[in-house]
Protein backbone atom coordinates (compact mmCIF):
# COMPACT_ATOMS: atom_id res chain seq x y z
CA UNK A 1 0.00 0.00 0.00
CA UNK A 2 2.73 2.61 1.02
CA UNK A 3 4.61 1.78 -2.31
CA UNK A 4 1.44 2.32 -4.24
CA UNK A 5 1.26 5.53 -2.56
CA UNK A 6 4.54 6.76 -3.14
CA UNK A 7 4.20 6.02 -6.74
CA UNK A 8 1.35 8.02 -7.07
CA UNK A 9 2.59 10.60 -5.33
CA UNK A 10 5.79 10.31 -7.22
CA UNK A 11 3.20 10.34 -10.57
CA UNK A 12 1.60 13.21 -9.59
CA UNK A 13 4.53 15.36 -8.91
CA UNK A 14 6.21 13.89 -12.34
CA UNK A 15 3.04 15.43 -13.88
CA UNK A 16 3.33 18.52 -12.40
CA UNK A 17 6.80 19.19 -13.20
CA UNK A 18 5.92 18.48 -17.20
CA UNK A 19 2.97 20.64 -16.32
CA UNK A 20 5.22 23.55 -15.52
CA UNK A 21 8.08 22.73 -18.17
CA UNK A 22 5.92 22.45 -21.21
CA UNK A 23 4.00 25.73 -20.19
CA UNK A 24 6.92 27.86 -19.55
CA UNK A 25 8.27 26.27 -22.76
CA UNK A 26 5.41 27.30 -24.56
CA UNK A 27 5.73 30.74 -23.03
CA UNK A 28 8.93 31.01 -24.07
CA UNK A 29 8.57 30.05 -27.93
CA UNK A 30 5.60 32.41 -27.66
CA UNK A 31 7.76 35.10 -26.86
CA UNK A 32 10.51 34.72 -29.39
CA UNK A 33 7.82 34.13 -31.81
CA UNK A 34 6.62 37.74 -30.83
CA UNK A 35 10.11 39.04 -30.63
CA UNK A 36 10.32 37.85 -33.89
CA UNK A 37 7.02 39.67 -34.74
CA UNK A 38 8.05 42.89 -33.64
CA UNK A 39 11.41 42.47 -34.89
CA UNK A 40 10.16 42.25 -38.57
CA UNK A 41 7.07 44.85 -37.92
CA UNK A 42 9.99 47.47 -36.85
CA UNK A 43 12.53 46.49 -39.95
CA UNK A 44 9.23 46.72 -42.39
CA UNK A 45 8.57 50.38 -40.69
CA UNK A 46 12.22 51.45 -40.90
CA UNK A 47 12.38 50.01 -44.52
CA UNK A 48 8.69 52.13 -45.60
CA UNK A 49 9.82 55.32 -43.71
CA UNK A 50 13.39 55.25 -45.79
CA UNK A 51 11.38 54.25 -48.93
CA UNK A 52 8.18 57.16 -48.37
CA UNK A 53 11.51 60.17 -47.39
CA UNK A 54 13.37 59.21 -50.13
CA UNK A 55 10.00 59.53 -52.18
CA UNK A 56 9.08 62.70 -51.15
CA UNK A 57 12.50 64.28 -51.59
CA UNK A 58 12.25 63.15 -55.37
CA UNK A 59 9.02 64.64 -55.44
CA UNK A 60 10.38 68.11 -54.29
CA UNK A 61 13.35 67.82 -56.92
CA UNK A 62 10.62 67.25 -58.74
CA UNK A 63 8.39 70.29 -58.33
CA UNK A 64 11.67 72.12 -58.73
CA UNK A 65 12.76 71.43 -61.47
CA UNK A 66 9.01 71.87 -62.68
CA UNK A 67 8.58 75.62 -61.25
CA UNK A 68 12.08 76.42 -62.67
CA UNK A 69 11.44 74.88 -65.90
CA UNK A 70 7.99 76.46 -66.44
CA UNK A 71 8.18 79.84 -64.43
CA UNK A 72 11.92 80.44 -64.61
CA UNK A 73 11.41 84.04 -66.62
CA UNK A 74 9.78 86.77 -66.70
CA UNK A 75 8.51 85.82 -69.97
CA UNK A 76 6.99 82.45 -68.70
CA UNK A 77 5.26 84.42 -65.63
CA UNK A 78 4.02 86.94 -68.02
CA UNK A 79 2.34 84.11 -70.21
CA UNK A 80 0.91 82.16 -67.08
CA UNK A 81 -0.64 85.72 -65.99
CA UNK A 82 -1.78 86.19 -69.64
CA UNK A 83 -3.90 82.58 -69.26
CA UNK A 84 -5.62 84.22 -66.13
CA UNK A 85 -6.41 87.05 -67.29
CA UNK A 86 -7.91 86.17 -70.71
CA UNK A 87 -10.95 84.00 -71.11
CA UNK A 88 -9.42 80.88 -73.06
CA UNK A 89 -10.26 81.73 -76.78
CA UNK A 90 -8.93 84.80 -76.30
CA UNK A 91 -5.45 83.24 -74.50
CA UNK A 92 -5.48 80.57 -77.18
CA UNK A 93 -5.58 83.02 -79.84
CA UNK A 94 -3.09 85.63 -78.02
CA UNK A 95 -0.48 82.60 -78.04
CA UNK A 96 -0.84 81.53 -82.08
CA UNK A 97 0.05 84.86 -82.39
CA UNK A 98 3.36 84.59 -81.20
CA UNK A 99 6.02 82.76 -82.82
CA UNK A 100 8.87 80.29 -82.16
CA UNK A 101 9.73 79.25 -78.16
CA UNK A 102 7.09 82.56 -77.63
CA UNK A 103 4.21 80.55 -78.18
CA UNK A 104 4.14 78.81 -75.08
CA UNK A 105 0.70 77.76 -74.00
CA UNK A 106 0.05 76.59 -70.82
CA UNK A 107 -2.63 74.21 -70.48
CA UNK A 108 -0.83 71.98 -73.11
CA UNK A 109 2.70 72.87 -70.97
CA UNK A 110 1.20 71.19 -68.24
CA UNK A 111 -0.52 68.37 -69.79
CA UNK A 112 3.30 67.11 -71.37
CA UNK A 113 3.87 67.08 -67.53
CA UNK A 114 1.94 63.77 -66.58
CA UNK A 115 3.61 62.06 -69.96
CA UNK A 116 7.50 63.48 -68.68
CA UNK A 117 7.13 62.92 -65.46
CA UNK A 118 5.90 60.19 -62.80
CA UNK A 119 3.94 60.12 -59.81
CA UNK A 120 2.02 63.43 -60.55
CA UNK A 121 -1.82 63.41 -59.66
CA UNK A 122 -2.40 66.67 -59.86
CA UNK A 123 -1.32 69.95 -60.12
CA UNK A 124 -2.48 73.62 -58.86
CA UNK A 125 -1.41 76.93 -59.29
CA UNK A 126 -2.37 80.48 -57.81
CA UNK A 127 -1.68 83.49 -58.19
CA UNK A 128 -2.02 86.30 -55.42
CA UNK A 129 -3.57 88.90 -58.21
CA UNK A 130 -6.11 86.68 -58.96
CA UNK A 131 -9.22 84.31 -57.21
CA UNK A 132 -9.60 81.44 -59.70
CA UNK A 133 -6.84 78.59 -59.05
CA UNK A 134 -5.43 76.48 -62.26
CA UNK A 135 -6.65 72.91 -61.12
CA UNK A 136 -5.27 70.21 -62.93
CA UNK A 137 -5.71 66.05 -62.26
CA UNK A 138 -5.12 62.96 -64.19
CA UNK A 139 -8.75 62.79 -65.32
CA UNK A 140 -8.60 66.00 -66.73
CA UNK A 141 -4.48 67.03 -67.58
CA UNK A 142 -4.73 70.41 -69.79
CA UNK A 143 -6.68 71.97 -66.46
CA UNK A 144 -8.67 74.60 -66.07
CA UNK A 145 -9.07 77.49 -63.98
CA UNK A 146 -12.05 77.69 -61.24
CA UNK A 147 -13.10 79.60 -58.16
CA UNK A 148 -13.31 76.58 -55.78
CA UNK A 149 -11.57 73.75 -55.49
CA UNK A 150 -12.66 70.42 -55.07
CA UNK A 151 -12.94 69.15 -51.37
CA UNK A 152 -9.29 68.37 -49.38
CA UNK A 153 -9.02 64.86 -49.72
CA UNK A 154 -6.32 62.81 -48.05
CA UNK A 155 -3.61 63.95 -50.24
CA UNK A 156 0.35 64.31 -50.22
CA UNK A 157 0.69 68.04 -51.87
CA UNK A 158 4.18 69.44 -52.16
CA UNK A 159 4.26 73.29 -52.46
CA UNK A 160 6.75 75.94 -54.01
CA UNK A 161 6.74 79.77 -54.35
CA UNK A 162 6.43 81.47 -57.40
CA UNK A 163 8.96 84.16 -57.74
CA UNK A 164 10.02 86.20 -60.35
CA UNK A 165 14.15 86.54 -61.10
CA UNK A 166 14.33 90.01 -60.48
CA UNK A 167 11.86 90.16 -57.56
CA UNK A 168 12.28 88.57 -54.16
CA UNK A 169 8.38 88.76 -53.79
CA UNK A 170 6.17 85.25 -54.29
CA UNK A 171 3.77 85.82 -56.77
CA UNK A 172 1.73 82.89 -56.49
CA UNK A 173 1.99 79.09 -55.17
CA UNK A 174 2.99 76.08 -57.55
CA UNK A 175 1.31 73.10 -56.14
CA UNK A 176 2.01 69.42 -57.17
CA UNK A 177 -0.31 66.48 -55.90
CA UNK A 178 1.40 63.13 -55.75
CA UNK A 179 -0.37 60.07 -57.57
CA UNK A 180 -2.50 58.30 -54.44
CA UNK A 181 -1.95 55.39 -56.22
CA UNK A 182 1.88 55.42 -56.28
CA UNK A 183 1.93 56.31 -52.90
CA UNK A 184 -0.63 53.36 -51.28
CA UNK A 185 1.44 51.22 -54.02
CA UNK A 186 4.90 51.79 -52.34
CA UNK A 187 3.11 51.12 -48.72
CA UNK A 188 1.65 47.57 -50.05
CA UNK A 189 4.77 46.77 -51.96
CA UNK A 190 7.12 47.53 -48.58
CA UNK A 191 4.85 46.10 -45.93
CA UNK A 192 3.27 42.86 -47.62
CA UNK A 193 0.60 41.26 -45.54
CA UNK A 194 1.17 43.15 -42.66
CA UNK A 195 -0.66 46.32 -42.81
CA UNK A 196 0.53 49.71 -41.26
CA UNK A 197 -0.68 53.14 -40.17
CA UNK A 198 1.85 56.09 -41.64
CA UNK A 199 1.74 59.48 -40.84
CA UNK A 200 4.21 62.03 -42.71
CA UNK A 201 4.80 65.31 -41.30
CA UNK A 202 7.16 68.21 -42.74
CA UNK A 203 9.71 70.10 -40.30
CA UNK A 204 7.09 72.25 -40.03
CA UNK A 205 5.29 69.19 -38.15
CA UNK A 206 2.19 69.92 -40.63
CA UNK A 207 0.65 66.64 -41.48
CA UNK A 208 1.35 65.84 -45.45
CA UNK A 209 -0.15 62.64 -45.50
CA UNK A 210 -1.77 59.88 -43.90
CA UNK A 211 -2.68 56.04 -44.54
CA UNK A 212 -4.28 53.73 -42.35
CA UNK A 213 -4.52 49.66 -43.18
CA UNK A 214 -6.94 47.42 -42.12
CA UNK A 215 -4.73 46.39 -39.44
CA UNK A 216 -2.54 49.27 -37.58
CA UNK A 217 0.86 48.86 -35.81
CA UNK A 218 2.53 51.24 -34.31
CA UNK A 219 2.48 54.78 -36.09
CA UNK A 220 5.14 55.90 -38.36
CA UNK A 221 6.10 59.38 -37.85
CA UNK A 222 9.27 59.89 -40.80
CA UNK A 223 9.23 64.03 -39.98
CA UNK A 224 12.35 64.56 -38.94
CA UNK A 225 13.47 63.14 -43.06
CA UNK A 226 11.45 65.26 -44.35
CA UNK A 227 12.22 68.85 -46.02
CA UNK A 228 9.38 71.83 -44.48
CA UNK A 229 7.20 72.14 -47.32
CA UNK A 230 6.90 75.80 -48.31
CA UNK A 231 2.86 77.25 -47.94
CA UNK A 232 2.08 80.64 -49.04
CA UNK A 233 -1.15 82.35 -47.78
Amino acid sequence: MKQTNLMNTLLRIYAVVMIIIITLFTLIVGYTIFQTYVEDAQKDNEQTANFLTDTVNNLEQQTDLIVDNLLNDSKSIENLYEYFNLGHAEYLRATLKREGTEQRYWPQMVKQLYQLQTGIGGIQVSLNDFDETYYSNQSKKAGEKIKALPQPKNQLVISKPITQTESINSTGTFSLIADEAMIKNIITSMSGARQQQILIYSQTDQLMYSYTGNKVTKPLDVRKDLKSIISLK
